[in-house]
């Protein structure tokens, strides 16, 4: 998350030197009447306890706490000392703040992250450890629906999900979002294998779907992560559930040129010959000619993908490749004696298409990656 030290406007004395570390000008400091403890910067509202739980210096956050310093005056995006501390993984500051009273559920006004979601996201499995011991709530959700589960799922932090798991983390919670992810869905979508393994272990369910009907392989495939697919067929998972617009895991995996992926979905049962249910209907090899994945439409015509097939608007895989321009691909279809005077439904041919400077529709799976 960087530095949070963005300002220095309206920087005290005192400010300075916890920055500095300097832990003698901070007794010296604190010793004069004069001193505001509390004081925040300008524009960031940061106080001098809040700069030195962020930099972790537990001396001068000792010496701060025994002057009182108040210890849950936020910065103004919200951010708690104890939350900062968590952030970086400053255990001890994190045991000092709490000790004096920290309050470890206050969140940030941004996203509505609590210290536990933070310091999990970063992998800082000692300081999520302490606050979990602290009362943390494992199942906390930000304004997303984001739990500590789905933070260090996303980063393949396996340790963190595990210690979050045995003091009672939900792995089949969703995120609230328009996606409504899966921590399964999430690491396998990243390639945090280990992650993905010790899920499963746990007893995540590869085949749940997202709010878009996405599975897990559905995201694997996409990605191309080739390791975690197969950990998930060796789990036996459906590799014919489709997402909510009908495209499935070979879909998917056509449309970003994953060949070994597609060799793998093929093994195990996959339908090559499923369309799309949305208005276009359409099939991988279509995809796959669209995207001018050469490799993967010469695999999909090995493995029985008929290149005269049609999708809802009569358009054929060669009258996409010839929309699209890939030479490559028209010269493999025309090898594979695919029909060059099927037209689509308005009439349009092949030719037409590749003579054609027109507005193209989007190809391939109805949006099957997330912008």
């Amino acid at each position: 998350m960087g530095n949070r030290i963005t300002s220095l406007l309206g920087t005290t004395q005192l400010h300075y030197a916890v920055l500095g570390g300097d832990v003698e000008a901070v007794k010296r400091l604190l010793s004069t009447s004069s001193v505001n403890i509390n004081s925040r910067t300008i524009e960031d509202g940061q106080t001098p306890l809040w700069m030195a739980s962020l930099k972790g210096h537990e001396a001068i956050v000792r010496l701060l706490l025994e002057k009182r310093a108040h210890v849950n005056i936020c910065a103004k995006n919200g951010c708690s000392p104890v939350y900062v501390a968590s952030e970086y993984g400053h255990t001890d500051v994190v045991d000092l703040l709490v000790q004096a009273g920290a309050e470890i559920h206050l969140t940030d006004t941004e996203n509505g992250n609590v210290p536990l979601v933070v310091a999990a996201a970063k992998g800082h499995t000692e300081t999520v450890q302490r606050l979990l011991e602290l009362g943390a709530n494992p199942n906390h959700q930000n304004k997303n629906g984001c739990s500590p589960v789905h933070a260090a799922s996303q980063n393949g932090h396996t340790d963190v999900v595990d210690l979050l798991v045995q003091a009672g983390a939900d792995i089949h919670l969703a995120t609230t979002d328009e996606n409504g992810d899966i921590p399964l869905g999430i690491a396998a979508a990243k390639g945090h294998t280990e992650t993905v393994q010790r899920l499963l272990e746990l007893g995540a369910n590869p085949n749940q779907q997202d709010k878009n009907g996405r599975t897990v392989l559905f995201e694997a495939s996409l990605e191309g992560h080739v390791a975690i697919v197969r950990l998930l067929l060796e789990k036996r998972v459906d590799v014919n559930i489709c997402a909510n617009n009908g495209c499935s895991p070979v879909h998917a995996a056509s449309q970003n040129g994953h060949t070994d992926v597609v060799d793998l979905l093929v093994q195990a049962g996959a339908d090559i010959h499923l369309a799309t249910t949305d208005e276009n209907g359409d099939i991988p090899l279509g995809i796959a000619a669209a995207k001018g994945h050469t490799e993967t439409v010469q695999r999909l015509l090995e493995l029985g993908a008929n290149p005269n097939q049609q999708d809802k608007n009569g358009r054929t895989v060669l009258f996409e490749a010839s929309l699209e321009g890939h030479e490559a691909v028209v010269r493999l279809l025309l090898e594979k004696r695919a029909d060059v005077n099927i037209c689509a439904k308005n009439g349009c041919s092949p030719v037409y298409a590749a003579s054609q400077e027109w507005p193209h529709r989007c190809s391939g799976p109805t949006s099957p990656g997330r912008s």
